[in-house]
């Protein structure tokens, strides 16, 4: 009897250390996902200087950090309000809160990003960054519809 409530406790400890560490790998995508979009723009036209993409990196990071902390927040609130379902968030509430919360921070960003450059770069950027998903940061091939 002693093993099997020993074995249920070790089973239930592991098991809530596994749950614990579900949002770790977000983080790591995020940085893969941040230095991969800096090298994008780079390649693809901008032509960063160093101090520049020193600036982009950084600037995309604090964006990447930003939407981290908003998603675990939602998630959080999401979880705190349990079974009351008038408090709690539904997928759309929470979708919209992320949403609102990435339009700001993008536009820091880019604002942030745009000081740094040349007009013909800033006209460059501006095209590569709609290729970059809003809020996993990956590049999307398939969204260069018109540009050949």
């Amino acid at each position: 009897m002693k093993n099997r409530l020993l074995l249920v406790f070790v089973f239930l400890l592991s098991a809530s250390f596994s749950f614990a560490q579900k949002h770790m790998p977000v983080k790591k995508d995020m940085k893969k996902a941040t230095l991969k979009a800096v090298q994008y723009l780079n390649d693809n036209g901008v032509k960063f200087t160093d101090k520049q993409e020193a600036a982009c990196f950084s600037a995309f990071s604090e964006y990447a950090r930003n939407m981290v902390k908003v998603s675990e927040k939602a998630a959080l609130r999401n979880a705190k309000s349990g079974d009351n379902k008038k408090d709690k968030l539904s997928e759309i509430e929470s979708r919209k809160y992320i949403n609102s919360h990435a339009m700001r921070f993008q536009k820091k960003r880019d604002d942030s990003v745009k000081q740094l450059l040349k007009k013909k770069q800033v006209e460059k950027y501006e095209k590569l960054v709609s290729d970059i998903h809003p809020l996993t940061l990956e590049v999307d091939k398939k969204s260069k519809k018109g540009k050949k």
